[in-house]
């Protein structure tokens, strides 16, 4: 009798746990309409999908500068501060290529102006898109 009710008891309990969390999921699903933007990465290949999460103008400058710099090079990234997930995105898109304090290129996103002594500019996206190289 004991163990029935315990079984009971718990049986209550799980059930009660999972109709909370289905509630909470379905509930931000399509209170804060992620529905909407899953269902636009669902359509999308791959490039569209990190078009989307890394904004269109960062992941076309990605992937201009994966096209330019040779495999085995190092590199910084200007315009984007170290902690903000882009910059996090940038690493992972741009691997194998390395970042570095004392990189052999410079690739600068949206800061106008930036001027190093040490470095030329070598490749040009637009204004505000463009890479330095490292003279030697």
């Amino acid at each position: 009798m004991k163990i029935k009710i315990a079984r009971l008891i718990l049986y209550i309990i799980i059930t009660v746990w999972l109709s909370l969390w289905i509630n909470f999921i379905l509930r931000d699903l399509f209170k804060g309409h992620a529905l909407k933007e899953y269902m636009i990465l669902v359509k999308q290949d791959d490039e569209g999908r990190r078009s989307y999460t890394f904004g269109d103008d960062f992941y076309q400058f990605l992937k201009y500068a994966k096209e330019k710099i040779p495999q085995a090079c190092t590199y910084s990234l200007v315009g984007v501060e170290q902690l903000e997930i882009d910059h996090r995105r940038a690493v992972y898109y741009l691997y194998p290529l390395l970042p570095s304090n004392d990189a052999e290129y410079i690739l600068v996103y949206k800061k106008l102006g930036h001027k190093n002594p040490k470095y030329t500019e070598c490749f040009r996206l637009d204004e505000n898109r463009y890479i330095l190289k490292r003279k030697y």
